[in-house]
């Protein structure tokens, strides 16, 4: 009878470090958002603004750390321990080096992390006329994506692999995708396939993270209008467009 708890508080012991593993702190900048820092200090300016990622649980503990060094958070999700904030430039290494803070990034907009002119392109050397310059985007909907020379895909022997298997193809899996704009138009950003092969949108959610007063470049419009595509037609304001199917939509107009 002795051995089960004995038994028992061996597998907590060999269980417990693999459940509770984190990955570790990272108390520092990186050398370009060390670099980015010293720009803003020789630009003169008072504050910058900082993404922040918290440890597990202890998002509301930074957010209070954030605004009691002077700076002010300006969005805040407790689901994914995420901040972004503006702080003081003498206050920026006090965040990254508290116990609550996993790690911290400068968010820049409207120049390049270059030490350079942002977008310098003379010492590049001279560029090819356009007329020499071979199409490659968008590539035709073919086999494309899986013969391309620069794919690792046929390396993998995923071609033979999917023509034996063709239901694996990635349905039914979910992806979040923290990047710029994708060009929502793209064919293959279009459908996907549920596990049971139902057809259905490749892009199930789509939003923004950015500040809107510090970072608005005005590319982001908000969608407040919702129309109804039926019969192939859309209507908006006085103009009828042709939809990519039928169903709800949220529209406005972008006005370069």
């Amino acid at each position: 009878m002795s051995r089960i708890p004995l038994l028992l508080a061996m597998t907590f012991f060999l269980l417990g470090p693999a459940v509770s593993a984190q990955v570790p702190r990272r108390p520092f900048l990186f050398k370009d958002a060390r670099g980015e820092l010293a720009q803003a200090r020789a630009r003169g300016e008072a504050e910058v603004l900082l993404v922040i990622a918290s440890m597990p649980g202890q998002n509301r503990r930074v957010a209070s750390a954030v605004e009691a060094m002077g700076g002010s958070v300006q969005f805040q999700d407790n689901d994914v321990d995420y901040l972004r904030a503006l702080v003081p430039l003498d206050r920026v290494e006090e965040v990254v080096a508290h116990t609550a803070v996993h790690s911290v990034d400068l968010s820049i907009a409207d120049r390049s992390r270059a030490f350079g002119m942002p977008g310098s392109l003379e010492a590049e050397g001279p560029s090819l006329p356009t007329d020499t310059i071979p199409p490659v985007w968008p590539p035709v909907l073919s086999d494309y994506p899986l013969t391309n020379r620069y794919s690792p895909r046929g390396d993998l022997r995923a071609e033979s692999f999917l023509e034996e298997n063709p239901t694996f193809d990635g349905r039914g899996v979910k992806v979040a995708m923290i990047d710029m704009n994708p060009d929502m138009l793209l064919p293959e950003l279009q459908m996907a396939r549920s596990l049971d092969g139902a057809p259905l949108p490749k892009i199930a959610a789509f939003g923004t993270a950015l500040d809107l007063v510090a970072e608005d470049d005005g590319r982001w419009l908000a969608m407040n209008q919702v129309v109804e595509a039926t019969e192939g037609r859309l209507a908006f304001g006085d103009t009828f467009y042709v939809p990519p199917r039928a169903g709800t939509f949220r529209m406005t107009l972008f006005n370069e």
